[in-house]
């Protein structure tokens, strides 16, 4: 949906509802329907809910742009590193399963991807804020 503009002698003011869709599917709750530009702030604004962001984040997390192949290429280049590790020894402490099945130095990949994300503004000492679900 689409409103009419605000024009002023300053600016225009353009609102557009609407939500992300992922295969067709949306989200349940976009409220509150409504958000104002501040008048009083003399630059450009974009203005998004954190419903309206969590429903983006959601359907990204869908979608498999949030889909990552972990090894330890991937991993170095991610962190801008060159010398880290990706195997059953290095996350030995965080995941002793691993090394346990399947022994010592045995190279790792993994494809890591979210769930149930969540974006908030302002909380805390945060600006914004993504809590979700990993899978691995």
């Amino acid at each position: 949906m689409v409103d009419d503009p605000r024009i002023t002698d300053q600016h225009i003011e353009f609102q557009i509802f609407g939500e992300t869709l992922y295969k067709g599917v949306g989200c349940d709750d976009l409220s509150p329907k409504y958000a104002y530009f501040d008048p009083t702030y003399p630059y450009s604004q974009f203005i998004i809910t954190e419903a309206a962001a969590t429903c983006m984040a959601s359907k990204i997390a869908q979608s498999k742009l949030s889909r990552f192949r972990m090894t330890r290429s991937t991993l170095n280049a991610f962190l801008v590193k060159d010398d880290l590790r990706f195997d059953t020894t290095s996350i030995k402490r965080e995941m002793p399963i691993l090394f346990t099945k399947l022994g010592k130095d045995k190279p790792l990949e993994f494809i890591l991807s979210f769930r149930d994300m969540k974006v908030g503004f302002a909380k805390g000492d945060k600006d914004v804020t993504l809590e979700m679900i990993a899978k691995i």
